[in-house]
């Protein structure tokens, strides 16, 4: 809990409950222009989220595949498509229509030219070019030579004419056309594209009728010939009519029967009030969902008024508990952390964001497991602290599964996946880190839901990985794989918007080739040995008290960079020369030593270092008093009769340490600096020293807002106690 303190009579301790900031930024009155910003975005942010819950028809919650987890049951009476009727009537048109056969007429010319060929005497030349005669011909050949090759050819051209029109098809499939399309068929003549419908007892049958076609077209067509002769024609006619001439197309087909499927009209049935649309523990069909989608659109059509507005305050009911829940735990534990509008809009504008993202999810049909719920988690864990961000992740998982129709399973699995990205966000000292989270935080969800699968009556068959489940489970891994890829590509605009600093920053800020801290070495050295020495000590208090380490390492590190404008008047850098000091009065040098504060803000923004620097650069020394310069100016006063030395002259600007890190750093450059005055630096020594100077730092109440309590202070104390007895560790005299 925050500790607060207060002076009591006779300047003694005692401690406080903190009373946080209200919501409009103050302790009491009215609210500050800042306050009403932050009012404004909080009702900003209520009406969006509340309007977000309400539009739209409420999705369904189940999808095929699915084993239903209860009764539905139709709230309206309602018509729809009676599909299975409707698809059975459309087989049936299907099955009626004639298969569509194909003749095309450079099958038959082909057969055409051999003949040809044959009655002339000779077949098409061969790989070398040679004729080879065809022998016992004689008989034949001498008709042929008499009726004339124009003759010939046509007489051979209207056989294969009258071939074509009626069709030779293969005999099974003429027996399977008989039995199947009441023996009838579609003829499609390329290349003239002509349909007509031909009876299938009319074909000639390839193997079986096609003798008996080719005698009756020789007797009509080479009556003048012998019976040698024609016998010798038949032969050749059938050696050359190999194909038939009719082939079956299967795209053509296919094609024809769909369109003629379309002229069934939908057949309607009418669902009763009250009928059970899906039974619990039936897995679901596709039908059965385009079911309980046509109650649903028939419920929202004819939802009375009444029913609206209940629908209405129900969602704004659930954002007020949500946000009542999230304002006490701000309230009690981290009131700090939305003193920025800018902060507290941004946080709005995610939640809101992800929230949005799962509506469009929702209304496009996409899967709902890449919702990116676990990308504002670690996002808010690097801003806000994880604490903070488990209890936001919490409440936008509840949202996700009221606005996505689904009650338990997938809140269930939101909030594994966000507690998951949060809690392992941490120690982000390099950009792999977070693609590691991410990894975790997908395992995490696809083992959610696949465990919620279960959970729901999916079963695990040996085809594992063709079933709705693992596709799933698929997805949700890969959202949490997207989702630290993302972060880490975004992680410099985040810390901007969000202004906040990962541990990658912070360690890039420690380095000591930082352009400032190598000026400090060359101009201030002393002051670049101590901040180096209140760096070490902040960072080991910070981690004594879970505050942030490296932030505290960082803000040391640069907190006296005011110091380079007037190096010469501060003691750590004059070494034994003469003090320039001593030739100015009490006052002005207060005014130069406590300037080096404004002083380095102003470098730090010369030099664009991140406001959490900038601020520890401000409030290092918050409004502590520099004593020396205020001893020195009552005793010049009391000597000289002089007026009396008013306090608040020889006292920095402040403000005050604003967050634990600045407040760590305040002390251990008070209690680094006041140990060079030790002249025997033993532990106990060290101890009562440190001691000394958290008292009085308490006393003077420097630890008021920066959210340390009496437990925290009490532990950097003994963390400060072991760093400064290491330097001044005692050694072994050598003679």
């Amino acid at each position: 809990m925050a500790i607060r303190w207060k002076k009591a009579r006779g300047r003694r301790l005692t401690p406080e409950r903190a009373r946080p900031l209200d919501v409009a930024g103050r302790f009491d009155g009215l609210p500050s222009p800042r306050g009403v910003s932050r009012i404004l975005i909080v009702l900003l942010f209520f009406v969006a989220t509340v309007t977000l819950l309400f539009l739209g028809n409420p999705p369904l919650d189940i999808r095929p595949g699915e084993v239903a987890q209860k009764h539905y049951v139709s709230r309206v009476r309602f018509m729809c498509e009676d599909q299975e009727l409707t698809e059975k009537l459309r087989e049936a048109r299907r099955q009626e229509q004639p298969n569509v056969y194909v003749s095309d007429m450079e099958v038959v010319t082909g057969m055409v030219d051999a003949v040809t060929a044959e009655l002339k005497g000779s077949i098409p030349a061969g790989a070398g070019g040679e004729e080879k005669k065809l022998p016992g011909r004689a008989a034949l050949l001498g008709a042929i030579e008499a009726m004339g090759p124009k003759q010939t050819d046509d007489a051979v051209k209207a056989i294969f004419a009258d071939a074509r029109r009626r069709g030779v098809i293969d005999d099974l499939k003429r027996t399977t056309e008989t039995k199947l399309n009441n023996r009838v068929i579609v003829v499609f003549n390329r290349p003239e594209d002509v349909r007509r419908q031909v009876r299938v007892d009319e074909t000639i049958s390839l193997q079986n009728g096609l003798q008996e076609f080719l005698k009756e077209e020789i007797a009509l067509h080479f009556s003048k010939l012998s019976e040698d002769a024609r016998a010798e024609l038949l032969a050749v006619l059938l050696r050359c009519f190999k194909l038939p001439t009719l082939k079956l197309d299967t795209v053509e087909t296919e094609k024809a029967r769909e369109e003629t499927a379309k002229t069934v009209l939908p057949q309607m049935r009418t669902i009763e009030k009250g009928a059970v649309l899906l039974a619990r523990g039936a897995t679901t069909t596709p039908y059965d969902v385009y079911l309980l989608d046509q109650e649903r659109a028939e419920y929202t059509r004819t939802e009375p008024p009444v029913q609206r507005v209940e629908r209405l305050l129900g969602s704004g009911l659930l954002v007020f508990l949500a946000f009542l829940i999230l304002g006490v735990y701000i309230r009690r534990f981290e009131d700090a952390l939305v003193r920025s509008n800018n902060r507290l809009f941004m946080l709005a504008a995610l939640s809101f964001g992800v929230l949005a993202i799962a509506k469009v999810f929702v209304f496009k049909g996409w899967p709902l497991y890449l919702v990116p719920l676990p990308l504002e988690g670690i996002i808010v864990a690097l801003a806000y602290g994880p604490q903070f961000a488990l209890m936001v992740t919490l409440a936008v998982a509840a949202f996700i599964a009221v606005v996505t129709g689904h009650s338990f399973d997938f809140f269930i699995i939101f909030m594994a996946g966000g507690a998951a990205s949060v809690l392992t966000t941490r120690d982000v000292r390099n950009r792999t880190r977070l693609i590691h989270v991410g990894i975790f935080t997908g395992i995490v969800l696809c083992a959610a839901t696949w465990t919620v699968g279960l959970l729901e009556g999916q079963k695990l068959t040996r085809r594992f990985w063709e079933s709705l489940m693992f596709q799933d489970g698929l997805l949700a891994l890969g959202n949490g794989v997207l989702v630290g890829l993302v972060v880490t590509s975004l992680l410099p605009l985040i810390e901007r918007v969000f202004g906040i600093m990962t541990d990658i920053s912070l360690l890039e800020w420690c380095d000591q080739n930082q352009p400032l801290l190598r000026k400090m070495v060359l101009e201030a050295p002393g002051t670049y040995h101590h901040s180096l020495v209140v760096g070490n000590l902040a960072e080991a208090a910070a981690e004594a008290i879970n505050a942030n380490a490296l932030l505290s390492r960082a803000g040391a590190c640069f907190h006296d960079i005011g110091k380079l404008n007037k190096p010469e008047y501060f003691v750590e850098n004059v070494g034994n020369d003469h003090s320039k000091h001593d030739r100015l009065s009490p006052t002005l040098s207060t005014l130069i030593i406590t300037a080096h504060t404004k002083d380095g803000a102003e470098l730090a923004d010369s030099y664009d270092l991140p406001d959490p620097i900038r601020g520890i650069i401000l409030q290092h020394h918050g409004t502590t008093l520099v004593e020396f310069f205020y001893e020195k100016a009552k005793r010049l006063a009391a000597e000289n009769g002089g007026p009396v030395v008013q306090e608040e002259f020889f006292r920095y600007r402040g403000p005050l340490p604003q967050t634990k890190e600045a407040a760590i750093v305040l002390l251990a450059d008070s209690v680094e600096s006041a140990s060079r005055t030790l002249a025997e630096p033993t532990p106990s020594h060290v101890r009562q020293l440190v001691r000394d100077v958290s008292e009085k730092k308490l006393m003077d109440s420097q630890f008021v807002e920066s959210g340390l309590t009496l437990t925290d202070v009490r532990q950097i104390e003994e963390s400060l106690i072991r760093g400064l007895t290491a330097i001044f560790h005692s050694r072994i005299r050598y003679r």
